[in-house]
């Protein structure tokens, strides 16, 4: 046992463990071992944590035997994210057979890149597919060299880099895990989990997310999907990627009633299938409604690293819309219904919250899909200024395509002060089509 001036015993393992493994194959109540010891000491500390190897062996096995609860550390990586469904399973089996008082904290992610896509995507994919049964964690860890450093001089992160970004993410995660801890109405339990593991066949098959090998001949286009596919450098390397390793996210599809598939996320990967002339695309297949899906698609797309202002303007749409529909029916003068009868947040409150933008920017970002396509196209291609821009959607479609005209004579596009002022003479009637 190690001590040291931070308030933790460490007792670390050594070579020695990884024989452990095959003598508990014999032991007498295999499974309790660690528990026993455990329970020897405990009553010595506040909390005590046993760390795992990413594996689900009979170390594994011990450990949640003796423990109280978990929490799941996963990086954005594939295999990883893979892993977890096979840990809940391990979980959900030691709940029935040897801790029926074992629980989930929460998946916390850990040595994310927020800037990459695959940190992107696989945070969106487990959020999608765990996120409304088990905690997922706000708190992320972020990767850095720091916490290598730190481990190869034999220190902790907050001896060896106190200030640093890892420490913070760790000390605020630690914060909140204890705040949960002491909170017992604030604890996951596993029943809700435990029902997508019973021996009724039937019942895991409809409840499990099912992740498949869907033909793309039977996979159809979001209606009306506002995202582009587009044909760059990044979309190359997306198709050699899957040439070489396939596709390692799973795309999302919900089934439709003629037994076809709805392609929620994953449209630049099916692309990619396409152009590496595959005919098969890995999907985990979801039931949602038409609301759910609209939600679940404009979340997704909007992890991508860039996104067009007509991409942003017609996904806050659908989703503000799905949000009122899912709100209840509209009174004919509020045009953003309350979320439900038991809150006051309006529903594009509810939105900007959600994705980080303010009302009145999720306001203006809407009114960009009421410009005619041309201009739309050139507010992407940023020949014209995003506020302008704005101030411009509320001339009529006659009044746009004369305003184009006449950009496209004197190759200039208006200012805001001259966009604003456009605005007030067509209120005012003075604006000829």
């Amino acid at each position: 046992m190690l001590d040291n001036n931070e308030g933790v015993d460490l007792l670390p393992s050594n070579i020695e463990l990884s024989g452990l493994e095959v003598r508990l194959i014999n032991a007498i109540s295999r499974e309790s071992v660690l528990k026993t010891c455990i329970n020897e000491v405990k009553k010595n500390y506040d909390t005590v944590l046993v760390d795992c190897m990413p594996s689900l062996g009979m170390l594994t096995i011990n450990a949640l035997a003796a423990a109280d609860s978990v929490v799941i550390p996963t990086q954005p990586h594939y295999l990883s994210a893979k892993g977890l469904e096979l840990l809940l399973r391990s979980v959900s089996k030691v709940k029935r057979q040897i801790n029926p008082h074992l629980r989930i904290d929460g998946i916390l992610m850990t040595m994310i890149m927020p800037r990459t896509n695959i940190s992107k995507e696989i945070m969106a994919t487990v959020k999608s597919a765990y996120g409304q049964r088990i905690k997922v964690f706000d708190t992320q860890i972020p990767h850095s060299i720091r916490a290598v450093e730190a481990t190869a001089e034999g220190k902790s992160i907050f001896a060896y880099d106190k200030g640093g970004k890892v420490a913070a993410a760790y000390e605020q995660f630690g914060r909140r895990w204890q705040s949960l801890a002491r909170s017992r109405e604030s604890k996951i339990e596993l029943t809700a989990y435990d029902d997508l593991f019973e021996t009724d066949e039937s019942r895991a098959e409809a409840n499990l997310s099912k992740i498949r090998e869907i033909p793309i001949a039977e996979i159809d286009e979001f209606p009306d999907h506002p995202f582009k596919v587009l044909m760059d450098e990044d979309m190359e390397q997306l198709v050699d990627s899957v040439r070489r390793s396939g596709v390692m996210t799973p795309a999302t599809v919900r089934q439709k009633e003629d037994g076809r598939y709805e392609l929620i996320s994953g449209h630049r990967r099916k692309k990619a299938c396409e152009l590496a002339g595959l005919e098969t695309l890995k999907c985990e297949v979801k039931e949602l409604t038409r609301d759910e899906a609209i939600i679940v698609m404009v979340e997704s797309n909007l992890q991508r690293t860039t996104i067009l202002p007509s991409e942003k303007a017609f996904a806050y749409k659908m989703r503000l819309e799905a949000i009122n529909r899912q709100a209840g029916r509209l009174p004919k003068d509020n045009l953003t219904p309350v979320v439900s009868d038991l809150e006051t947040t309006r529903t594009n409150e509810k939105l900007g919250k959600e994705v980080g933008e303010s009302r009145e920017q999720i306001r203006r970002y809407i009114r960009l899909t009421e410009l005619v396509p041309e201009i739309l196209q050139m507010v992407d291609e940023r020949q014209i200024a995003f506020r302008p821009a704005v101030e411009i959607s509320y001339l009529s479609e006659e009044q746009q395509y004369t305003l184009l005209e006449a950009m496209g004579y004197n190759d200039a596009t208006p200012s805001l002060a001259q966009a604003i002022k456009m605005k007030k003479f067509m209120q005012e009637g003075k604006l000829n089509g």
